[in-house]
């Protein structure tokens, strides 16, 4: 493991800053404000073209943040649209579309996979025993009450500990 430079790490500390801001307003609210989002999701796509993880097909740098990027946003569009046309309801906000992209750029084709994986699992978790912790989460959507899973906390926390396994080699075995 490389130690983390000073640009690296003031990097990190404002997507520190703004990932926990995040989080506590989609915990208090359900509702996340535009621009704290747009910001996350710009440094994240900076972070994967200047700091990129090592490995993988793609070269590291802005082609691996540019692929890790278009497949959040494609993926994650793709699942919006098709739930919304099967169940009638989204299966996530436009805030957890910007995350899935920014987190595909930062983290790069390899490992978006098991990030996202690991996101799920979370988010699971959170919905069986968060209700039992906290309020529940729950909105009204055209006229029908519908629980929300917390897929954006789920995101983050598996995003901090995928990039953090990655960049530590404890997912080595992912790029070979």
């Amino acid at each position: 493991m490389l130690p983390l430079s000073f640009s690296e790490m003031i990097l990190l500390a404002g997507l520190t800053g703004l990932g926990l801001y995040v989080l506590r307003e989609d915990l208090r609210e359900m509702e996340i404000p535009a621009l704290p989002v747009f910001l996350l999701t710009a440094l994240a796509v900076a972070f994967g073209i200047f700091f990129p993880l090592a490995g993988g097909p793609v070269p590291p740098g802005f082609a691996s943040a540019a692929v890790g990027g278009l497949i959040g946003l494609g993926l994650s569009a793709f699942v919006r649209l098709y739930t919304t046309w099967r169940v009638g309801a989204p299966a996530f906000g436009g805030a957890d579309i910007l995350l899935i992209a920014g987190g595909g750029a930062m983290l790069g084709p390899v490992y978006f996979g098991p990030w996202l994986l690991a996101a799920c699992i979370i988010a699971l978790l959170l919905a069986f025993i968060g209700p039992a912790l906290a309020r529940r989460r729950e909105t009204e959507i055209e006229g029908e009450t519908l629980r929300v899973i917390p897929f954006c906390p789920a995101l983050l926390v598996s995003w901090a500990l995928t990039w953090a396994l990655a960049r530590t080699g404890q997912l080595a075995f992912l790029v070979g």
